[in-house]
Protein backbone atom coordinates (compact mmCIF):
# COMPACT_ATOMS: atom_id res chain seq x y z
CA UNK A 1 0.00 0.00 0.00
CA UNK A 2 1.38 3.46 -0.90
CA UNK A 3 2.25 5.85 1.79
CA UNK A 4 -0.11 8.86 2.92
CA UNK A 5 -0.06 11.65 0.45
CA UNK A 6 1.88 8.90 -2.15
CA UNK A 7 0.39 9.52 -5.22
CA UNK A 8 1.45 10.48 -9.06
CA UNK A 9 1.72 14.51 -9.78
CA UNK A 10 1.58 16.30 -12.90
CA UNK A 11 4.15 18.47 -14.30
CA UNK A 12 3.66 20.92 -17.29
CA UNK A 13 6.26 20.99 -20.01
CA UNK A 14 6.05 23.68 -22.84
CA UNK A 15 8.21 24.47 -25.91
CA UNK A 16 10.54 27.00 -26.03
CA UNK A 17 12.30 29.39 -28.64
CA UNK A 18 15.46 31.68 -28.57
CA UNK A 19 14.80 34.10 -31.24
CA UNK A 20 17.29 35.72 -32.67
CA UNK A 21 18.20 39.07 -34.87
CA UNK A 22 19.20 39.25 -38.59
CA UNK A 23 23.14 39.16 -37.18
CA UNK A 24 22.18 36.06 -35.26
CA UNK A 25 22.16 38.23 -31.33
CA UNK A 26 20.28 36.27 -29.28
CA UNK A 27 17.30 38.83 -28.37
CA UNK A 28 14.45 36.90 -26.35
CA UNK A 29 13.35 33.46 -25.08
CA UNK A 30 9.54 32.66 -26.23
CA UNK A 31 7.87 30.16 -23.84
CA UNK A 32 4.59 29.90 -21.50
CA UNK A 33 4.66 30.62 -18.06
CA UNK A 34 1.69 32.01 -15.10
CA UNK A 35 1.38 35.24 -15.64
CA UNK A 36 1.04 37.25 -12.38
CA UNK A 37 -1.25 39.53 -13.65
CA UNK A 38 -3.79 36.41 -13.95
CA UNK A 39 -3.06 34.81 -11.14
CA UNK A 40 -1.00 32.22 -12.34
CA UNK A 41 -2.68 31.79 -15.80
CA UNK A 42 -0.25 30.08 -18.59
CA UNK A 43 -0.18 32.26 -20.98
CA UNK A 44 2.44 32.38 -23.27
CA UNK A 45 5.39 34.43 -22.70
CA UNK A 46 8.27 36.58 -24.21
CA UNK A 47 11.69 37.55 -22.20
CA UNK A 48 13.95 40.43 -23.59
CA UNK A 49 17.68 39.03 -23.18
CA UNK A 50 19.28 41.89 -22.66
CA UNK A 51 17.10 43.86 -20.09
CA UNK A 52 15.03 40.79 -19.05
CA UNK A 53 11.59 42.98 -19.38
CA UNK A 54 8.88 40.39 -20.26
CA UNK A 55 5.39 40.20 -21.72
CA UNK A 56 2.38 37.35 -21.43
CA UNK A 57 -0.23 37.71 -24.38
CA UNK A 58 -3.47 35.73 -25.18
CA UNK A 59 -4.17 34.56 -28.47
CA UNK A 60 -6.25 35.85 -30.87
CA UNK A 61 -7.85 34.03 -34.30
CA UNK A 62 -5.04 33.67 -37.02
CA UNK A 63 -4.41 36.73 -38.98
CA UNK A 64 -2.33 34.71 -42.41
CA UNK A 65 -2.88 36.12 -45.46
CA UNK A 66 -2.56 33.06 -47.70
CA UNK A 67 -0.47 35.13 -50.36
CA UNK A 68 1.75 35.87 -47.66
CA UNK A 69 2.36 32.70 -45.63
CA UNK A 70 3.86 29.72 -47.73
CA UNK A 71 2.75 26.41 -47.59
CA UNK A 72 3.76 24.72 -44.61
CA UNK A 73 4.40 27.85 -42.11
CA UNK A 74 2.95 27.77 -39.14
CA UNK A 75 -0.32 30.35 -39.32
CA UNK A 76 0.86 34.30 -38.45
CA UNK A 77 -1.33 35.16 -35.46
CA UNK A 78 -1.80 38.51 -33.27
CA UNK A 79 -1.35 38.28 -29.54
CA UNK A 80 -2.73 40.74 -26.75
CA UNK A 81 -0.48 41.43 -23.95
CA UNK A 82 -2.32 40.48 -20.52
CA UNK A 83 0.62 41.17 -18.62
CA UNK A 84 4.27 42.67 -18.43
CA UNK A 85 7.03 42.74 -15.84
CA UNK A 86 9.40 45.96 -16.25
CA UNK A 87 13.27 45.06 -16.29
CA UNK A 88 15.36 44.21 -14.03
CA UNK A 89 18.49 46.90 -15.63
CA UNK A 90 17.63 49.87 -17.03
CA UNK A 91 15.43 49.44 -20.38
CA UNK A 92 12.19 48.08 -20.53
CA UNK A 93 12.22 46.96 -24.13
CA UNK A 94 8.65 44.23 -23.66
CA UNK A 95 6.69 46.03 -20.86
CA UNK A 96 5.56 48.49 -22.70
CA UNK A 97 4.12 46.15 -25.72
CA UNK A 98 0.67 45.94 -26.11
CA UNK A 99 0.76 43.41 -28.57
CA UNK A 100 2.52 41.00 -30.35
CA UNK A 101 2.21 39.78 -33.72
CA UNK A 102 3.81 36.50 -34.91
CA UNK A 103 4.64 36.12 -38.57
CA UNK A 104 7.49 34.71 -40.93
CA UNK A 105 6.91 31.09 -39.98
CA UNK A 106 8.22 29.22 -42.03
CA UNK A 107 9.70 26.13 -40.86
Amino acid sequence: MPAAGAGFAWTLSTPQATLFDDGGRQIATHYFSPNPAERGMMRATWQDSSDTSAAWAEASAPTSDPACVPGGAIPWLLLRVVGAKPASSAGATLAASTCVHRVNTNR
